[in-house]
């Protein structure tokens, strides 16, 4: 009995603190108002996981199986490899880059997150994860739509062409998650015993979930929808008839939908296309190169939030002649690439065996009952357009958590589900069990407490970052770029600043340490490079790193005329 209260209790705190992951910023006070916000809470997501899952590490296999046990176990146990194989500094593959934070932490956190929320599936806990979503679902689309009528109380330096870009800083990213809580709302509306008022407000959320996919602008939310509709709809007609017909129209238009996108996107359709554009060549240059990283890295990987590092000398030279390629990105654009470049084929195909082992566990589950169960028909759903949101795009803190929370809820879903909680039999055993789920509720409190700290250097270095923008003041920005921990990101934008106003010494001195630190970072020796104190010996070395970093260089008429070309000195 107690056991299974702690279970709630731990299944609503995952919720809550995914729910936190999803709306934390700190607009006034980080340089980086969303990343790191979110970070705290996914480390403290994690803490509270991993301590719930030694709690109970003796039963893990009874209760998930051993091949989810193994499979779970492999992936974290390879995740430490990859992190002390890395040839990047430590604190990137710890943390992570600047602006993502997917580093070792962060997959450690989701892991532990996964195994967690696995343990403590049930009724209770799915439903009110599934009510938490739903919620920031509709804090999402009242920011949304605050953001589109242009009254938004935060002035955002936004340059993704949209104003809509919710809590997560990105039209893309918003777009997705107002899809996949809007998928959840759908399966809501779906299934049975709600009031007129509720299905009212539930339709509300759906037209305000298209206002705000309108403002974001992004097509990927609106494929994402679309999926996530289309699964709803699909097994809601297979129990609600009994003739497997229409469920069966639904799949086949959904599986002739897909392939009829896929060939549009690639051109290889009678009509315009629609949904091709340039930034699908782009996104196919940066798939390019993420394939070739690892093919170039097949065991380890380049390392956590290593592709930024990789990505010129591993994209082709067409890609490399592109309008625009001087623009650095750090991700492939597609999560299955970025765990093959990140951590090599075997952390890819771990991730790969757990994704496939998630859908057959939902999809037996979903088989064996007789009935439309709308909560775990909205997470299954849910999850399918993470999945697919995954493939198309990369992992932002705020989505990705409740892709692993969602996915742990799926593993530990059983066939029969025993009542749960029983009556107390004596005021003692009750007695008993409050005073023991009190102590657990303090504990649980000082470990995300705990949790959260790991991560707020690189929060508490933003924020010192940002006052030092603020103050203007050279000596400020030198130091906040030389705190702990380094981030290369942060130390090449203040050289540049440097740069810009003649201080050159301090210049000079940063992006030495930069490179020293970074030695793979193009960004730092371009810096670096452009510094009027660089001595010709220094010149000739920075060159050859150059051209070590990007061999395409050679091929587009020389390091010389590339510097001069494209970043001429100032």
């Amino acid at each position: 009995m107690i056991k299974d209260q702690e279970s709630e209790k731990i299944g609503l705190v995952i919720g809550v603190l995914t729910a936190c992951t999803t709306l934390a910023i700190l607009p006034f006070y980080a340089y980086d108002a969303f990343s790191g916000a979110k970070l705290i809470f996914v480390s403290a997501l994690g803490a509270v996981s991993g301590f719930y899952v030694l709690k109970n590490l003796k039963t893990i296999s009874q209760r998930l199986g051993k091949l989810v046990s193994v499979v779970i176990a492999l992936i974290l146990l390879d995740a430490v490899t990859i992190l002390l194989m890395s040839k990047a500094d430590f604190t990137q593959s710890f943390f992570g880059i600047a602006g993502r934070y997917t580093g070792f932490l962060t997959y450690l956190a989701l892991c532990l997150t996964l195994t967690a929320s696995a343990i403590t599936s049930s009724f209770w806990v799915r439903k009110r994860i599934i009510n938490l979503l739903i919620l920031c679902g509709m804090l999402s689309i009242i920011y949304s739509i605050i953001q589109f009528s242009g009254r938004d109380f935060v002035p955002w330096d936004s340059t993704t062409g949209s104003q809509v870009i919710g809590f997560l800083g990105n039209p893309n990213f918003v777009s997705s998650f107002l899809a996949l809580s809007a998928t959840a709302v759908f399966a809501r509306i779906l299934g049975n015993k709600n009031s007129l008022l509720l299905n009212l407000f539930y339709i509300l959320l759906l037209l305000g979930a298209g206002i705000g996919l309108v403002g974001a602008n992004s097509t990927q939310g609106f494929l994402i929808a679309i999926l996530g509709f289309s699964v709803v709809m699909y097994f809601y007609l297979f129990y609600r008839f009994k003739s497997k017909t229409p469920s069966r129209i639904t799949l086949t238009v959904l599986l002739l939908g897909f392939i009829g996108g896929l060939l549009d996107i690639f051109q290889k359709v009678p009509w315009d296309p629609f949904l091709y554009g340039e930034t699908i060549s782009i996104r196919g240059d940066y798939w390019g190169a993420g394939w070739n990283t690892a093919l170039a890295n097949p065991v380890f990987g380049v390392g956590f939030d290593g592709y930024l590092n990789h990505f010129r000398r591993s994209r082709d030279l067409v890609a490399a002649n592109r309008l625009g390629s001087d623009i650095p990105t750090d991700a492939a654009h597609n999560v299955l690439l970025d765990y093959a470049s990140n951590g090599g084929f075997l952390f890819l195909i771990l991730n790969i065996l757990l994704i496939c082992i998630i859908f057959v566990y939902g999809l037996n589950y979903l088989r064996s009952l007789n009935r439309f169960d709308k909560n775990f028909v909205a997470i299954f759903a849910v999850w399918i357009g993470f999945i697919t949101q995954s493939i198309i795009s990369i992992n932002q803190l705020g989505l990705v958590v409740w892709g692993w929370v969602l996915g742990g809820l799926i593993l530990g879903v059983r066939s029969a589900e025993n009542n749960e909680g029983d009556t107390p039999e004596n005021d003692l055993k009750l007695k008993k069990k409050k005073f023991d789920v009190d102590q657990f509720t303090v504990v649980i409190t000082l470990v995300a407490i705990l949790g959260s700290f790991v991560s707020m250097p690189v929060v508490i270095s933003d924020h010192k970052f940002k006052l030092a923008i603020d103050s203007k003041k050279a000596l400020d920005l030198y130091n906040s770029a030389n705190s702990w921990p380094p981030i290369t990101k942060k130390m090449v934008l203040v050289t540049a600043i440097l740069n810009e106003n003649k201080i050159y010494k301090e210049a000079k001195l940063l992006s030495e340490r930069t490179v020293q630190i970074n030695p793979d970072s193009f960004e730092a020796w371009i810096i670096y490079s452009q510094n009027p104190l660089v001595s010709e010996l220094e010149m000739i070395e920075i060159k050859r790193q150059l051209l070590r970093l990007d061999p395409n260089i050679a091929k587009l008429g020389g390091i010389d005329k590339y510097l001069a070309k494209r970043f001429p000195k100032s």
